[in-house]
């Protein structure tokens, strides 16, 4: 009878000293659960003879959330609006005697979207939407990136392995199969070697850093919750540069 009572008090101590553990690491771990890859656009508003409208509002919209952030641009005519989640945005620029400017912009991660705006005079309560205001190329930095965004992830038929998006990328293919010391995701990109990609899920390093190729939460993923997927292959920022390949 004392030895069972004995066992039940050492199994209860165990049990609460196991859930705080738990509960500690879900406190610890769920920064990292929220982190996530942002992108930046920039710009600048013009008026029509190409002088710098200083203190323009400037309204970004997410067209996911409904989400609104504003700014004014400077004495020579810039913005800034840095730290976006990825996705879709409608971007509005309004300064007296001018009319209003509208043009949609597309946030990926680490890439600067250009915006340049040449307001019309006008009424302000009249409004434009301006088409090709958004440069198409990231113009900001060097990087040599391929983005795949939105309803194309769930069109490819990578069969829901993910390391098989790298391999649509122009100058990477898959490792070859007489190598039994790579695993998933050691792909060759520009001929670097398979152990020498850096692959991060929401910004969380996801490679098996003991071996090579993949490891972590990489897999299994939702495929209905990927909203991009980016492969940098040279000129890595700071922030990308773990590994020389990609």
């Amino acid at each position: 009878m004392s030895f069972v009572t004995t066992m039940r008090q050492t199994m209860t101590q165990y049990s609460s000293k196991l859930m705080i553990l738990v509960l500690a690491l879900a406190v610890l771990a769920s920064p990292v659960a929220f982190a996530q890859i942002t992108g930046e656009i920039r710009g600048v508003v013009l008026d029509p003879s190409g002088a710098a409208i200083p203190n323009a509002k400037i309204t970004l919209t997410s067209k996911e959330t409904g989400a609104t952030r504003q700014v004014t641009s400077d004495e020579e005519g810039r913005f800034a609006l840095p730290l976006l989640p990825i996705g879709e945005y409608e971007v509005k620029a309004e300064a007296p005697a001018f009319r209003i400017a509208v043009t949609p912009a597309i946030v990926r991660s680490g890439e600067i979207s250009t915006v340049r705006f040449a307001l019309e005079v006008g009424q302000v309560t009249e409004s434009v939407v301006v088409t090709d205001a958004v440069s198409a190329l990231d113009t900001e930095n060097a990087q040599v990136q391929y983005s795949i965004e939105g309803e194309k992830i769930q069109e490819f038929p990578v069969g829901r392995n993910p390391n098989l998006f790298a391999t649509i990328a122009p100058g990477v293919i898959p490792v070859t199969e007489a190598n039994p010391f790579l695993g998933s995701g050691s792909y060759n990109s520009n001929g670097s070697r398979g152990r020498a990609n850096n692959i991060t899920v929401d910004n969380v390093t996801s490679t098996d850093i003991s071996v090579t190729g993949t490891g972590g939460p990489l897999s299994p993923l939702n495929f209905s919750q990927i909203k991009e997927v980016k492969l940098i292959t040279n000129n890595f920022t700071a922030e990308y540069g773990r590994n020389s390949g990609s």
